[in-house]
């Protein structure tokens, strides 16, 4: 991963002119992506909680420049999250990276939800408002964590054997 990012670092670094006006161009922004997909990956799990999905083909470079002398280069990013098979609520989550010989390093995160994401979490604001009401009880110190999110950290811990029955009663 890193001697990739290195060679395409160089590559951008040595021939930026040449690349970018080249009908190739595409090649090497498909490279880009396909070397940061790790990071991009990892980046998009940890906003959400869970894994949220995304498609290299809707991730767009939007710029590209050289931070300072020698090799760091910043990207930013445009990317379209969904739910499974492209189901809603969608995202658009942009992100601007500091690549350097060492790797890549999120300098920013910014997420843009649709409507469909707004409703959602407007029903779940309200039903944790309706449940605190209910029961006369103060919810505020406990984070709220939704199932999918709740289902990422079983997997990532370990605990899917003393989850497994928890699992299959909401399931």
């Amino acid at each position: 991963m890193k001697k990739t990012v290195m060679i395409l670092l160089l590559i951008f670094i040595l021939f930026p002119n040449s690349i970018l006006a080249n009908e190739d161009s595409s090649i090497v922004s498909e490279a880009l992506l396909t070397s940061l997909a790790p990071v991009l990956t990892e980046e998009i799990y940890q906003f959400y909680g869970y894994e949220k999905q995304y498609n290299l083909y809707d991730t767009e470079i939007k710029k590209l420049k050289r931070n300072r002398k020698g090799y760091h280069i910043i990207v930013k990013l445009e990317i379209t999250t969904y739910e499974k098979e492209y189901l809603p609520p969608y995202g658009q989550d942009t992100l601007v990276l500091d690549l350097t010989p060492l790797g890549a390093e999120v300098i920013t995160y910014k997420h843009k939800g649709d409507a469909e994401e707004k409703k959602v979490n407007h029903f779940y604001r309200k039903a944790a408002k309706d449940i605190e009401h209910s029961f006369k009880k103060r919810w505020r110190s406990y984070r709220q964590t939704r199932f999918n999110q709740f289902q990422f950290l079983a997997s990532n811990n370990g605990w899917h054997d003393r989850l497994g029955p928890v699992t299959q009663l909401i399931s």
